[in-house]
């Protein structure tokens, strides 16, 4: 599977392929959208990866303290934001266990 980044800024790739050896070893990549919610000021959130290592990794990071707060630090405060956003994680695998997850980019979609 093949990411592409339509709106690519400077810096970034146009496109991001995971690299996996034999399936166990190498690295995914995984997207996590938020969007508006059904209800006001409530959000919803999908994640996935391009194999269920990326998936794994990217929960793990979303649901990591230091992580979220590295995280907060790089898009910003969106509190009160109504637009999307999409956030991109490199995620490293090694004997088919995730062994780190890393931001790569993000993008506010309006």
């Amino acid at each position: 599977m093949l990411i592409h980044n339509l709106k690519p800024q400077p810096g970034e790739a146009l496109t991001y392929q995971p690299q996996m050896t034999n399936g166990t070893a190498g690295f995914d990549y995984a997207l996590v959208t938020v969007s508006p919610g059904t209800l006001s000021g409530r959000r919803m959130m999908t994640i996935g990866g391009s194999h269920t290592w990326g998936t794994e990794g990217a929960v793990e990071y979303i649901t990591d303290g230091p992580s979220l707060r590295d995280l907060s630090e790089k898009i910003g405060n969106a509190y009160g934001r109504k637009a999307h956003i999409q956030i991109l994680l490199k995620v490293e695998v090694k004997d088919s266990q995730v062994v780190s997850t890393d931001y790569v980019t993000h993008h506010w979609l309006n």
